[in-house]
């Protein structure tokens, strides 16, 4: 999948005994979403070592298959209704990407959670009696628990969500797994002495005033003129909260929007309720916390990548929810390595080895084709890869090179995720060339 950009088995796989083998092993019970999720884990654990402070975002996103409704079965239990009355054939997937608050690279998945709704819902209780971990809300709670179970226990940990994961159970679990959490808050809390937490902040002058690049779906990319606040409460339990949470929990509430009348005519202003565990102490810790919640686009970019990036998860047409599930799971991996590249490549990040996605002897391709790249134009800029050798810029330089990309950021701009997937579909085509015909070659570029 990583090779060709595609989960689609018919575009993923040449031949028709590869396109069966795919489908066998997908239907396979041998194996299951657990199996993959688990060693997706452990990949996350293994790059997350040493770590001052990593960021887990989770968000949930819906896949439909409605438009193969014909070729599934009305009674399969692994789809679903969707969010909309029309939808039958819905799979939901809430993963947990883990990002580096340094380097800003995505170090894996500590964990995805993949469920379908069930068809009768007749039968299950209303929400209000249910415990957390019988309503879909618990997946909020559950990605925490299950980050702090599989990542190093002495590296922090901070969980980001969207306003989804505003409910109290949700804080008060992930408070008590020994994680932090910040969270953009939908509900007009009260503190303990019984006020509003969102007008009491109001009320107050704001600290500052700061600019921030704002881009929009639809909209013109923009500069915003912004105000900050922030606030320490202790927020109340809701009346109709389950037994067992405590009556009040610290949270700082860091409020930020955008300076009323300053927002263009006709576009909707910028306005962030934030709601943490963190203390906020100053405008740089306060600022730090608007900087976490900005990179919750990371996870909106793995959902592009599987969706319409490249993976075609959405094209799928797998006739069993089973497999559709399996499928699900490793266009995640893939998106993720394309992710990598990416990611490292904008930020630089050099110190973040190639090997969180390469093999040692995928690595000692990459040497080699360094150095046809820098045989081609010894003297050029281009033919000399401007980062640190074996780190994941400078494969994703190379990837980038091989994916068309001239080398020349100034005149051509940074390279985009379809360049860089080209450039991976050529790498793999080297490496298998290389590797059939020499498995023991060694390096060749030692610049």
């Amino acid at each position: 999948m990583v090779k060709n950009q595609t989960c689609v088995i018919n575009r993923c796989c040449k031949s028709h005994k590869e396109r069966i083998g795919a489908y066998r092993l997908l239907d396979n019970d041998s194996w299951g979403v657990e199996d993959v999720v688990g060693t997706m884990a452990s990949v996350c654990s293994e790059n997350a070592k040493g770590r001052s402070h990593v960021l887990c975002i989770e968000d949930t996103s819906e896949l439909n298959y409605d438009n193969i409704s014909g070729r599934l079965r009305s009674d399969d239990p692994d789809f679903g209704p969707g969010t909309e009355e029309s939808m039958s054939y819905s799979i939901f997937v809430h993963p947990c990407l883990v990002v580096d608050e340094c380097s800003l690279t995505p170090l894996g998945f500590s964990h995805v959670d993949i469920w379908s709704r069930a068809r009768d819902r007749s039968c299950i209780p209303d929400r209000h009696v249910r415990p957390l971990e019988e309503k879909e809300s618990y997946k909020w709670a559950k990605g925490a628990e299950m980050s702090v179970a599989s990542l190093p226990p002495e590296v922090p940990k901070t969980v980001v969500c969207d306003r989804e994961g505003d409910t109290y159970e949700t804080m008060a679990r992930i408070k008590a797994c020994g994680c932090d959490f910040l969270i953009r808050s939908h509900f007009n809390r009260h503190s303990s002495d019984g006020h509003p937490i969102w007008g009491k902040m109001l009320e107050s002058e704001p600290a500052c005033t700061y600019e921030m690049v704002v881009k929009r779906k639809g909209e013109a990319t923009r500069t915003a003129l912004m105000e900050l606040r922030w606030e320490r409460f202790d927020v109340k339990c809701p009346r109709r909260g389950s037994g067992g949470y405590p009556k009040t929990t610290a949270v700082t509430c860091v409020y930020t929007r955008e300076v009323p009348g300053t927002a263009p005519k006709g576009t909707e202003p910028v306005e962030w309720k934030l709601l943490t565990s963190h203390e906020v102490g100053g405008i740089e810790e306060a600022m730090r916390i608007v900087r976490w919640y900005r990179l919750r686009w990371m996870i909106e970019e793995v959902f592009a990548v599987i969706k319409s990036r490249g993976m075609d998860v959405g094209d799928a047409q797998l006739e069993s929810g089973k497999a559709m599930k399996k499928l699900v799971i490793l266009s995640l991996y893939a998106a993720w390595a394309i992710m990598v590249a990416k990611t490292a490549l904008d930020a630089k990040s050099e110190d973040m080895p190639a090997s969180i996605i390469f093999s040692e002897r995928q690595i000692l391709t990459l040497n080699a084709i360094m150095g046809y790249l820098h045989a081609q134009s010894p003297r050029a800029k281009d033919g000399k890869n401007p980062y640190l050798k074996q780190s994941m810029p400078w494969a994703a330089w190379i990837l980038a090179r091989l994916g068309g990309w001239s080398g020349y950021e100034k005149a051509h701009g940074r390279p985009g995720y379809k360049t860089l997937s080209k450039g991976l579909d050529k790498f793999y085509t080297w490496h298998l060339a290389r590797t059939s015909c020499d498995p023991q070659q060694k390096d060749v570029y030692k610049d």
